[in-house]
């Protein structure tokens, strides 16, 4: 073993204490050994103190200024290398644990290496044989067995600062998930190197050996870095195809997934933007790739227009075709529109029901040019457009404003009759009027109240009244309800709905000029009953404009003439009514008198004259109603509100139906 110290100079006169010194080591290890082992008869470590030396602790230093250590060992003691390295090269102090007395380890060195290098190579050459050098906060090295290394704690170090043998190293990260860098780190790492993972901070905590600290934290700077930082992007836009059929086009013309876009540059295809994102880590490449995506976004031979097919989700096709078709400027009803710039538009040509172009109009403040054909598809519910591709996409965007789920409309309607007696002789209006739930309003204007003749009324419910107001009538009354229907209707579109009987009626008769001429009669089918129709406008701020046509009626003999057909009895009309969603209006005022004569008595002797009337009684009645129709709309605007209603009207069902069974059940 030799060992090559760097001669000091300058310091004659430390000779005189060197005695001294040795006699005080030799005191200090004596004593040391004396002492008794802590556990199991182990020996405790050697505590060897250097003189102080206010040397750096880093591991990496400045490599500037030369190194000052040599190091030449052959299988030498650890103990030795220890003292001879670290105490007195080094002046540190340092701790040997005595199961390394009898181990061996071979350590060289080249040229002269710096103190955080010295350690390093000496921390490898202690693993070999293993051992591991932990450096402690306060510059002493303590020199352990592997195994009984692994349990202790050391204090953390910060990425960036000083590292120390055997220390744990915390790592923030900036751009890599903690996670990630920690599987490419089990390829790099060694056996004893420990790599764990704070996700809640997104870092890396790091333990092991000075060599394989350095070996993590150097693959650590190389995977966490902003790639976006030395990426260029462009954004290409496209006119005359889809973006994703360009750029498609473009990786094939430049060879591929092998080729350049495969390698070094990124296609992104962005339909809505009608654009392509071209990503490369050189800008170069970019200025190449823009050329190619507008050599081939060329415009196809001709004109460019093409058939292209776009179906309809929530509306009939030739309902959305009749609307394109005005707002393109021919068919539809309605005067063309005068495009950008100030020209009238021309005249139409061939269109697909109505729907086609041939004008320059204006859509969203975009021309389109001459020529555009709609032609709807009833059968797949689309639309067949004959347009280029910058036409095609504007439609496209103006029917998906168009092409919007319609709102439906429950109307829960209850149309009862109730008989005018002492207390209801001026009708229920007056009834109405002396409650104070709501406010009455007669009219006979078309504002939106009511639009038949007086003494016509509506009456506007702030709720659900309907059946508060029927108890109330039936209390002082008889009320009948006729019908109580419920019907769903789109937004306006109308429902209609019939309960009754179709009665014939003669229309015509004819007969021949012969004696034995048939007669021939033409006869016509008449609705009766209760005909209810509705159609429902749902306005943005949850008004609903109903228009209502309510009829009921019956059959009675003819008695005013003597053609052989029925007598229709009816009272019926129609109105529209603003009324808010989910609260209740009433619609009355159609009043019927009726008056019968009736005569009783005994058989035959009823019927003697002058004597008759003792055996007979006579009697006149007469009868006056009023027909009332209760109206609620409630709105459905999403799935959620149609489930809840069809669950409640279920849920009446089944009521009703447990109701009748214990009806059924109490009967004798």
């Amino acid at each position: 073993m030799t060992s090559n110290i760097p001669k000091q100079r300058g310091r004659k006169t430390g000779w005189a204490f060197a005695p001294m010194v040795c006699a005080l080591v030799v005191f200090a290890a004596y004593a040391v050994q004396a002492q008794t082992a802590p556990e199991a008869g182990a020996q405790p470590p050697q505590i060897v103190a250097s003189p102080a030396s206010p040397a750096s602790h880093t591991l990496r230093p400045d490599r500037s200024i030369a190194g000052t250590v040599s190091l030449s060992f052959d299988n030498a003691s650890i103990p030795v290398v220890i003292d001879a390295v670290v105490g007195r090269m080094l002046r540190r102090t340092f701790v040997v644990d005595p199961a390394l007395n009898e181990r061996t380890i071979t350590l060289r060195s080249t040229r002269p290496l710096h103190e955080g290098d010295a350690l390093a190579l000496l921390d490898q050459a202690l693993r070999l044989a293993g051992a591991t050098l932990i450096e402690k906060p306060d510059g002493s090295v303590e020199v352990l067995v592997a195994e009984h290394a692994q349990g202790l704690r050391t204090t953390p170090v910060v990425a960036g600062a000083p590292q120390r043998a055997g220390a744990y190293l915390i790592v923030p990260l900036r751009y890599i998930p903690a996670r990630e860098m920690a599987k490419i780190l089990e390829s790099v790492a060694d056996r004893q190197a420990v790599v764990r993972v704070d996700e809640a901070r997104e870092a890396l905590v790091l333990s092991g050996g000075a060599q394989a600290l350095a070996t993590l934290t150097d693959t650590i700077a190389l995977f966490d870095v902003d790639w976006l930082a030395a990426t260029t992007f462009d954004l290409v836009p496209v006119r005359n195809a889809p973006a994703e059929t360009v750029a498609a086009d473009v990786r094939r013309a430049l060879g591929g997934e092998t080729g350049l876009v495969g390698s070094q540059v990124e296609l992104a295809p962005i339909n809505r933007l009608r654009a392509i994102l071209v990503i490369s880590k050189r800008a170069e490449r970019l200025v190449s790739v823009r050329d190619w995506i507008q050599r081939l976004d060329a415009p196809p031979p001709g004109d460019g227009r093409t058939v292209r097919f776009h179906g309809v989700k929530n509306l009939p096709a030739p309902e959305v075709a009749e609307a394109l078709a005005g707002l393109l400027g021919s068919g539809g009803g309605g005067s063309n529109p005068t495009p950008v710039g100030g020209t009238a538009p021309q005249s139409a040509q061939n269109g697909a029901s109505g729907a086609g172009s041939q004008g320059v109009a204006s859509t969203a403040g975009v021309s389109l040019a001459s020529g555009v054909r709609i032609q709807p598809s009833p059968r797949v519910n689309g639309l067949l457009i004959y347009a280029t591709e910058e036409e095609f996409n504007q439609i496209v965007r103006t029917i998906e404003q168009i092409d919007v789920p319609p709102e439906q409309v429950l109307i829960e309607a209850t149309v009862a009759e109730v008989v005018l007696n002492d207390q209801l002789k001026y009708g229920v209006q007056w009834f109405f009027n002396t409650r104070d739930q709501a406010t009455a309003t007669f009219s006979s204007s078309s504002n939106g109240s009511i639009a038949q003749a007086f003494p016509g009324f509506s009456y506007a419910f702030q709720g659900q009244y309907v059946r508060a107001a029927l108890n109330a009538l039936s209390a002082i009354s008889d009320v009948e309800v006729i019908s109580s229907p419920q019907l769903v209707a789109l937004n306006g579109q109308t429902a209609r709905l019939q309960i009754g009987d179709e009665v014939p009626i003669i229309t015509q008769s004819a007969s021949g000029l012969q004696n034995d001429a048939r007669i021939v009669n033409s006869v016509t089918y008449r609705d009766t009953g209760v005909v209810l129709s509705v159609t429902p406008r749902v306005g943005s701020d949850g008004l609903v404009i109903v228009d209502i046509s309510q009829e009921v009626s019956d059959v009675s003999g003819t008695t005013s003439s003597g053609i052989d057909s029925p007598t229709i009895q009816q009272r019926r009309f129609e109105t529209r009514v603003a009324i808010q969603d989910g609260e209740t209006v009433a619609l009355g005022g159609l009043i019927r008198a009726s008056r019968s004569r009736g005569a009783t008595g005994v058989p035959l002797l009823g019927r003697i004259p002058g004597v008759g009337a003792a055996f007979s009684t006579r009697d006149r009645t007469s009868r006056r109603t009023e027909l009332i129709i209760f109206l609620t709309p409630r709105v459905i605007r999403s799935p959620e509100t149609a489930r809840a209603v069809t669950r409640e009207m279920r849920e009446r069902l089944e009521r009703l139906e447990r109701s009748s069974v214990g009806d059924a059940w109490r009967t004798p």
